[in-house]
């Protein structure tokens, strides 16, 4: 495995966010009013100087390196409110110590809190801001109007409009998915643009790299709800040099009403890794449900699963086929496993007929023709993904006919400011957006997803512009504030999940509490010439945002339906591979590929099956450049290097990587793939995908390759040279067509794969160690000596205010990865095995991630809020004496049957001996006398996915 530089394990990040969290009144910020016009904030990280005038800012100092980020409020204003139809305008730069619209500032020593009051003695807007600074590196910011006006505030600038100097600016970033850093020549050429929350951003995160500092600013979110957000940088025409960053919550705030806004963070010397990191942490993404728990039983199906689109409409044009057809047309060219992705089944075309989906084409099938087409699908071994569309229900289908004709269409549709109909059109279709609040959307949307689950037996369920959807007010009258057309549409997620598995176009942070899967990135948006528009397509760079903050709770995949950005290529597939996306791929032949005879679909199908599968739901770590035009992406226990050159090569270690290709590591050795040039010093006749999967006792080879191939691969540690090994190889049904031997030369072992000229039809070789006995975890039919790690507890005790827990490896070899601890707290049901979490067997209890490694014979006295403790994850209450508490050592690790370490008595399928159980301070387990061994800590990386 490569050398991680830089690690950054998500423990380490959540441990130092407690603290600060911790620290209820912060010790060393310092509060100056003393010089004349100006109010100062700092503390060790940061100085902050506002206007006493009326409170805008001034600067932000970062006091590690000296460097003046923002130059402060523009015009002078730090908050602003308006509304469009008249363009009104109040803010904060109208204030003053004197006259009729008053500021005045308050420090208030106790809590460490800076209060600004706006006061008008007009029917302005009024307003109060609270500035609470921490002892770490940011301000937290909230903002209370009190609208006087005779009409609505619409927007609110907070805070408002902040400038920075354009060439300072090395790197704007914004999470659009899965991330984009936009360059200095995008302000050097006095550019401007703005995006939304919630979509198409996944958070309301912003972030400015400068020349040697960082800036990001945030949101905090509120349960329950989603706050409309407008960010971006604006050329400020007034001073060429700068620009603003803009930052404004969309609203309808009636006359006579107040509005406060979430906590707005700024944080200053961390860069985007670690505030994105901070995000997750700040707003409880953690909390959200895993990929594990979503999926259940289904994750590995579906993790090893391609997306395959089939336009069922198309492909009846192109090749004829109906569902009856798809039998023997269709799915014996597919893969297994995958998922099928059946869209314009309907009796229509694209972007007709929503939200009516049944009844079918006529000239596709009948409705039961097209359930026993899913049938036979499941039957193949692939899991069933029909596309729908709750949002946008086209004016001629059925159901909106019939409402519009008997009740009006006032019931069902989402109003605009003007309670006009919104009305879009697709594909020269016209259609109303409905609202998610309306009960008639409600009542029409469960009769739709029933026809999906019930009449066609989906696995999983895609509905279209779920997460898509850019911030909209909805004055339809169920609508309880007009903001909340997002919280409707999350609040619909929230009646089928967890019923079913649920994927949508788009995506953003609070959707994953409910979405298994979001289907879109930047990269789409590249090939339709929009990132040029936007930024110039030299001035920006993708970069993993969305995945840093949460892909373990979400699948990312590009955009289920347009084919500019399916697997039909190397750069995509690489670009899939560096930012955590999994892979899609269009049976429809078009003009951007795709179709049922391409090569493409086994590369697609290979790389999902066997290699992204394999860090499927890992987070993000890392981004790195290690030169111009390569990149490093460490995941937890992966890192891809790609190579964005389309004509130069990439060398790294004993291999070179081919222009657009990546390589693909895991840091336990037990996968190598990538696009190579040159594999393992071998030079290749042309560039090949090559997959290296090790096993305990097997060497997996797949090569795309048509061309005759000589290749060695290195042998894992545990073989020797006197092995007696055999080369298989196998059909595409797995057979066993070819088997000779092989031998151990000069630390290698050398093979050759003979592409097409093989009448065997070989798919892939297994290099098969004949001496070495697979690691079997059932009870074995023969003795043998088995040498590993076995992890006991040997002594614990647990009371109301203190534990303590000693673990003992008595195996014969140490512990040489990490691995968790869960001690669970009166568990509704008993853990038994490994991946049984506390939080999903009960409602409190601690974890602990061991990072230390535990030689033979030694000990690990693990303890409340000692070094391994993992407060994030941990949730305790009161333990009085008699509580059940139950302990599990290796608890979890994801995907894997025995947890992090294959211990003696997995190995040797004795049963476990991982798990105690005791009643608190009254049956502890003996405390004995242990002494503690341990010396080595292992990289925080090494810890399991959980």
């Amino acid at each position: 495995m490569h050398t991680i530089i830089r690690l950054r394990m998500v423990i380490i990040l959540i441990a130092i966010q407690m603290t600060f969290i911790q620290n209820s009144i912060a010790i060393g910020i310092h509060f100056d009013d003393s010089q004349l016009g100006i109010l100062k904030l700092s503390n060790e990280y940061y100085e902050l100087s506002f206007s006493s005038e009326n409170g805008a800012i001034l600067s932000f100092v970062d006091k590690q390196t000296n460097e003046h980020t923002t130059l402060g409020s523009n015009n002078m204003c730090l908050w602003g409110v308006y509304e469009n139809k008249t363009n009104r305008y109040d803010g904060g730069c109208f204030f003053d110590a004197n006259g009729g619209k008053k500021f005045e500032y308050e420090w208030i020593t106790e809590n460490k809190k800076l209060i600004f009051d706006y006061t008008s003695e007009n029917d302005d807007v009024n307003a109060q801001i609270t500035v609470t600074p921490s002892n770490a590196s940011w301000v937290d910011f909230s903002l209370n109007i009190y609208n006087h006006w005779d009409t609505a505030i619409e927007f609110i600038a907070f805070p408002s409009d902040l400038l920075f100097e354009s060439s300072a600016i090395q790197e704007w970033i914004l999470p659009l998915s899965p991330g984009v850093g936009i360059n200095n020549g995008f302000f050097s050429e006095n550019r401007s643009y703005v995006t939304s929350y919630p979509a198409p951003l996944f958070a309301d995160y912003t972030a400015v790299s400068l020349t040697n500092s960082e800036f990001t600013l945030y949101t905090l979110t509120e349960p329950d709800k989603i706050y409309p957000v407008h960010i971006g940088f604006i050329f400020n025409g007034g001073t060429p040099s700068s620009a603003y960053l803009h930052h404004s919550f969309e609203d309808h705030v009636a006359s006579g009403d107040s509005w406060q806004s979430p906590t707005v963070r700024l944080d200053i010397g961390r860069d985007f890794v670690e505030t994105a990191v901070a995000y997750r942490n700040d707003n409880h993404l953690y909390e959200h449900p895993s990929l594990i728990e979503k999926l259940g039983s289904q994750y590995n199906q579906i993790v090893r699963s391609p997306l395959l689109k089939a336009d069922m409409y198309q492909i009846a044009n192109q090749i004829g086929s109906t569902f009856s057809e798809y039998e023997t047309d269709v799915f014996p060219h597919l893969p297994s496993p995958s998922i099928f992705h059946p869209v314009t089944f309907w009796d229509g075309e694209f972007d007709e007929q929503y939200p009516d989906l049944l009844p079918t084409n006529p000239s596709l099938g009948t409705v039961q023709e097209l359930a026993s087409l899913f049938e036979s699908a499941k039957a193949n071994g692939m899991l069933l993904m029909p596309y729908t569309n709750p949002t946008w229900w086209d004016v001629e289908s059925p159901t909106t006919q019939s409402i519009s004709q008997t009740i009006g269409l006032e019931a069902i549709v989402a109003l605009d400011r003007q309670q006009q109909p919104i009305f879009e059109t697709y594909n020269g279709q016209g259609g109303y957006v409905v609202s998610p609040h309306s009960p008639l959307v409600q009542g029409a949307l469960q009769d739709s997803i029933a026809d999906m689950l019930d009449i066609l037996p989906s696995d999983i369920l895609f509905e279209d512009q779920v997460g898509a959807r850019p911030p909209k007010m909805d004055f339809n009258s169920y609508t309880t504030q007009p903001a909340d057309y997002a919280l409707g549409w999350l609040a619909h997620t929230e009646r089928y999940f967890p019923k079913t598995i649920l994927m949508t176009e788009g995506g953003y942070d609070a959707l994953m509490a409910t979405e298994s899967g979001f289907h879109s990135s930047i990269l789409l948006s590249k090939e339709l010439g929009a990132t040029d528009d936007w930024w110039g397509d030299d001035n920006w760079r993708p970069l993993p945002i969305a995945t840093i903050m949460g892909r373990d709770k979400t699948l990312f995949y590009q955009h289920d339906l347009a084919t500019e950005t399916m697997t039909h290529r190397e750069e995509v597939l690489a670009w899939n591979a560096a930012m955590g996306y999994l892979l899609s791929y269009d049976l429809f032949e078009s003009a951007n590929g795709g179709g049922l005879h391409n090569s493409w679909l086994d590369i697609v199908s290979v790389f999902q099956n066997q290699v992204f599968s394999h860090y499927a739901s890992e987070l993000v770590l890392d981004y790195q450049t290690p030169v111009v035009d390569v990149n490093k992406t460490i995941f937890q226990e992966t890192a891809v290097i790609t190579n964005w050159h389309d004509s130069a090569n990439f060398n790294i270690d004993e291999h070179i990587i081919s222009p657009l290709g990546m390589l693909v590591e895991k840091e336990d050795n037990s996968l190598l793939a990538g696009l190579f040039s040159q594999f393992s010093g071998q030079n290749l006749r042309e560039p090949t995908y090559i997959v290296q999967n090790n096993h305990f006792n097997s060497i997996d080879m797949w090569h795309s390759s048509d061309e005759e191939i000589v290749l060695e691969v290195d042998w894992p540690n545990h073989w020797s040279e006197d092995d007696s090994i055999v080369l298989q190889g196998l059909d595409d049904s797995g057979n066993i067509v070819l088997e000779t031997p092989l031998s151990i030369v000069n630390g290698m072992i050398p093979y050759t794969h003979d592409g097409l000229n093989n009448s065997l039809e070989i798919v892939r070789y297994r290099i098969y160690n004949q001496s070495v006995f697979v690691q079997s975890y059932f009870p074995m039919v023969f003795q043998q000596k088995v040498f590993a790690p076995d992890l006991i507890v040997e002594a614990v005790h647990v009371a109301n205010d203190f534990v303590q827990i000693t673990i003992h490896n008595q195996g014969d070899r140490p512990t040489d990865k990490g691995f968790w601890v869960d001690l669970y707290i009166d568990p509704d049901v008993a853990p038994t095995a490994v991946n049984q979490s506390w939080d999903q067997l009960g409602e409190h209890g601690l974890v602990w991630g061991v990072t230390e490694t535990i030689p033979v014979n030694g000990y690990l006295t693990l303890t409340l809020n000692g070094p391994y403790f993992d407060s994030s994850r941990s949730h305790t209450r009161e333990i009085t004496p008699g509580t059940p508490i139950y302990i599990q050592l290796d608890s979890y690790a994801l995907g894997s049957p025995y947890g992090s370490i294959a211990e003696t008595h997995e190995i040797e399928g004795s049963g476990t001996n991982n798990i105690v159980f005791l009643l608190s301070g009254e049956d502890d387990l003996s405390m004995q006398s242990s002494q503690h061994f341990s010396e080595t800590k292992l990289p925080y990386a090494s810890l399991p996915r959980r």
